[in-house]
């Protein structure tokens, strides 16, 4: 009998040991305005090697992201944040208790641009209901958060409904050449098509002009209508997660 209460005694500290020495959370405050389930929001924590993202949801005024890495508090969090009609922010906090880290997030405005594009030979996309999405692949981010891996930041952007019967489309897109961090720092924008349930890549679009991975550089002005070829079919490269493989994206070239 004293062995066995022993025994439970032993597993009890053992849990208490093993908890965070601390509860606390980043709690990311929402303007008034902006629906929560548009926001992007991925973070690193100090002392992790991939972080983690906030899996958005409707009808909240804020996210909580947990201060500790299992039973390790963390002494920092940095987070990059995308909402449509705002520009992109970067969060740096320095976490140093118990208590809730409070920040808010202050939507600064940016404009959208309507983007006219052509895709070449799109009978057979548009028939299986493809739609084109843009993404803005943040190069820089991967040095601002932390990360030792060969992943890279892809937040999109923007999403046509359907493809026109010619190959027609338009999508709007933030101005990214007037937001002050994606307009000044390493980054392009890849055009790819989904599948109408929208889980998986088909082709990514190539334009004339594109980068060796097939992006293309955030201009000033956009020229009157972009021509895509499609390059695919072609394997996911990036999971739900908002990060990509860079080797993934070598197999589409233009």
């Amino acid at each position: 009998m004293i062995s066995a209460i022993a025994t439970v005694i032993r597993r009890s500290l053992m849990m208490l040991a093993a908890a965070p020495l601390w509860a606390g959370q980043v709690v990311i405050h929402l303007p008034p305005g902006v629906p929560s389930e548009t926001v992007f929001i991925r973070y690193v924590r100090a002392g992790e090697k991939f972080g983690g993202w906030v899996r958005s949801q409707a009808g909240v005024s804020s996210y909580a992201i947990g201060a500790s890495i299992g039973a390790i508090p963390a002494t920092g969090l940095k987070a990059v944040i995308y909402a449509p009609g705002c520009a992109i922010q970067t969060v740096d906090l320095r976490l140093t208790g118990p208590k809730d880290e409070e920040y808010a997030f202050l939507c600064k405005p940016l404009a959208s641009v309507r983007i006219e594009g052509r895709l070449i030979e799109a009978r057979s996309l548009r028939e299986i209901g493809a739609v084109i999405q843009a993404r803005y692949i943040a190069r820089w981010a991967h040095s601002f958060l932390g990360l030792k891996d060969d992943s890279v930041l892809v937040i999109p952007v923007g999403e046509t409904k359907s493809l026109d019967a010619d190959g027609h489309f338009e999508i709007s897109l933030p101005d990214l050449f007037h937001d002050q961090l994606a307009g000044s720092a390493d980054g392009d924008l890849q055009f790819w098509v989904r599948d109408k349930t929208g889980e998986n890549l088909i082709a990514q679009l190539i334009a004339k002009g594109a980068t060796r991975l097939g992006g293309y550089k955030i201009p000033r002005q956009y020229p009157s209508e972009l021509v895509f070829t499609a390059c695919g079919p072609y394997r996911t490269p990036v999971d739900d997660n908002g990060f990509a493989h860079r080797s993934d994206l070598n197999g589409c070239q233009p």
